[in-house]
């Protein structure tokens, strides 16, 4: 080691320990590579060219330590569901009723307000009923009249629009009844 090498690191070392460790390894493994900005291949001939390998690179592990995830880890956003069907559990009682599972099996009046309710039932074979204005999980009861209910259905078109559909269901003849 030349005699201005060895000063440039005691000055360093004298006044911060850590940057002058910092320069102690720049000024010991020499300025040509940092100079350039590119490292220089260890073992190679002058003027070879390094061989690229093909490797596949595996997707870094998302987990930080025994157990835990990365903390910065941004998952990735939910599929949308193509069947317009929800994949989790739905909310107990009218507020879990979807409208495209109903089957109307009926429509009373109440004597005294004069009040129409229906009566549906989904999959399950459980009769509901229905009043105008009651919230169901994918829309709402709109109107009631003697022979059908009308429903508002909201519809979540593919580009996240959130539109309103108008659904009838009606009542049809009973089984074994001829007009």
């Amino acid at each position: 080691m030349t005699n201005a090498r060895l000063y440039h690191l005691r000055m360093a070392m004298g006044k911060h320990r850590l940057a002058g460790l910092i320069v102690a390894c720049v000024v010991l493994s020499g300025f040509s590579s940092l100079a350039m900005g590119v490292p220089e291949p260890v073992g190679m001939a002058a003027g070879a060219k390094p061989r690229v390998m093909n490797r596949v690179v595996e997707p870094a592990r998302r987990t930080f330590g025994v157990g835990k995830r990365d903390p910065f880890y941004i998952p990735p956003p939910p599929v949308p569901n193509r069947s317009g069907l929800p994949t989790g559990p739905l909310p107990p009682g009218i507020r879990g009723l979807i409208i495209g599972q109903l089957r109307l099996e009926g429509i009373v009046r109440e004597n005294e307000t004069g009040r129409m309710i229906a009566v549906v039932t989904n999959y399950t074979n459980r009769a509901y009923f229905l009043k105008v204005s009651d919230q169901l999980y994918d829309g709402s009861v709109e109107k009631i009249t003697p022979h059908a209910v009308y429903f508002k259905q909201n519809h979540l078109e593919a580009n996240g629009r959130l539109t309103t559909v108008e659904v009838v269901k009606s009542l049809g003849p009973a089984a074994g009844a001829t007009r």
